[in-house]
């Protein structure tokens, strides 16, 4: 079981068994924290808390987190004893009590964020009634909604994987579309194929560009009955955050729709080698995203800082462009990990190889890869040769993509190519 555990000097990843008391998460957590550098004091010295907001203490030590039913990702608080005020202290419960289900995500606010402020309704004269009504609420999401994991395909992983770790050397930013399509055989997405739209990074934030390539790479996939089912992002070796604003931000303008299976992965450079975590964006996330209420750095740069990024200094935060409801208070912030949720990541394989040279990189597919390509798979059959989807994206804006969708189906069914299209092919091969 991995639960995350949070206090000042950072949010940690760690690895328990159910069966484990709460004494032995603190003592597993204090060398969490160790193997990374950070000393902690020794777990008698430290208190734990039910979640990251700090509001409940756990003092049965003893007690067990399958007791408790502690689900996969939870995140627990951590702090030195004393460190809390009495104010904190006086809303702490004693006694242990099994961890709650995950609340509902719910709004029953109607959306005045696109009014000018001089048409926003005046707080200060509304009755309970009417501010319990308007206001934005905002919940710990514990479990995933739409997607229980990601199945992805080993050699489109490694591909990114590897460009990332030997030709960049984690030195920018890069982000991989996921097409794939949802599971037969549960909850989660497989993905066929990553695809690496042209790409600038500015002031360490990823921009995506030419947005024509991506739509054509959506419609060839598409005849294989593919589509988007999220994003991979890699970071660069010397960032210490989880992830950030921009890059939720970023995730959610690329989900198809609010319900529909979506995944984050996040790539990670760490000691012990190349590292990625697979999330599902929460929902009350994609809900602020959609209604415009996650704001920019130039809009932060603009608004004081909240007591709560004082607190928590090192987090990374989610800004809003109006007051949430969380935790029993109004926020204009929220650290990002509350929006995240872990899933489940597996490889597998599929019918697709992930051979050819990819798409936006240094070097550039030339009619030379193509041929080198053909000949090192001689031995199949043309249709299967043709099984990459990034030759076929490199098809389609050589040949045409409407000649290459003709041959999708044959290409599936692993069928005879017709002579003509094969012509078009060897012709573009040897020139």
């Amino acid at each position: 079981l991995i639960v995350r555990v949070r206090c000042k000097e950072g949010t940690k990843r760690v690895n328990i068994a159910l069966d484990s008391t709460y004494a032995d998460l603190l003592s597993a957590t204090v060398s969490t924290f160790a193997a990374d550098g950070v000393p902690l004091p020794p777990p008698e010295s430290l208190a734990l808390f039910r979640d990251h907001t700090r509001h409940e203490r756990i003092t049965d030590l003893g007690r067990t987190l399958a007791a408790d039913r502690v689900t996969r990702g939870h995140m627990f608080g951590l702090c030195v004893e004393g460190e809390l005020s009495s104010k904190q202290l006086s809303k702490q419960a004693a006694p242990s009590k099994p961890f709650p289900n995950p609340v509902p995500v719910r709004s029953t606010r109607e959306d005045d964020s696109a009014l000018p402020s001089s048409q926003k309704p005046n707080r200060r004269n509304m009755t309970l009634s009417e501010l319990l009504k308007m206001r934005i609420e905002v919940h710990n999401q514990k479990d995933p909604e739409n997607v229980a994991g990601v199945k992805i395909d080993l050699q489109a992983g490694q591909a990114f994987g590897n460009y990332v770790q030997n030709q960049t050397a984690y030195s920018v930013p890069r982000i991989g579309i996921l097409f794939g399509r949802p599971s037969d055989e549960d909850d989660s997405v497989e993905v066929h194929a990553i695809f690496e739209p042209a790409q600038s990074c500015v002031d360490g934030k990823l921009v995506l560009l030419n947005e024509s390539e991506l739509e054509r790479f959506t419609h060839l996939v598409s005849a294989f009955k593919l589509s988007c089912v999220g994003v991979i992002i890699s970071h660069t070796s010397d960032c210490k955050v989880e992830a950030t604003a921009h890059e939720l931000s970023l995730a959610a303008s690329r989900q198809p729709s609010p319900s529909s299976p979506f995944a984050l992965l996040l790539l990670h450079a760490t000691p012990e080698g190349p590292k990625v975590e697979a999330y599902e964006l929460s929902q009350d996330f994609v809900r602020l995203y959609e209604r415009k209420l996650i704001i920019t750095d130039e809009e932060v740069a603009k608004r004081p800082i909240s007591k709560w990024e004082k607190r928590e200094k090192g987090v990374q935060f989610v800004q809003f462009a109006d007051e949430i409801y969380f935790d029993l208070d109004y926020r204009w912030s929220l650290p990002v990990e509350c929006f995240l949720v872990p899933i489940s990541l597996v490889f597998i394989k599929t019918a697709f190889e992930t051979r050819f040279p990819i798409e936006n990189r240094v070097l550039h597919p030339t009619p030379t890869d193509l041929r080198e390509h053909l000949e090192a798979f001689n031995d199949r059959s043309f249709a299967s040769r043709l099984r990459d989807y990034h030759l076929l994206f490199y098809l389609s804006s050589t040949i045409g993509l409407e000649t290459v969708l003709e041959m999708s189906e044959r290409i599936l069914q692993d069928g005879p190519i017709e002579e003509g299209h094969q012509l078009l092919i060897n012709m573009l091969a040897e020139s």
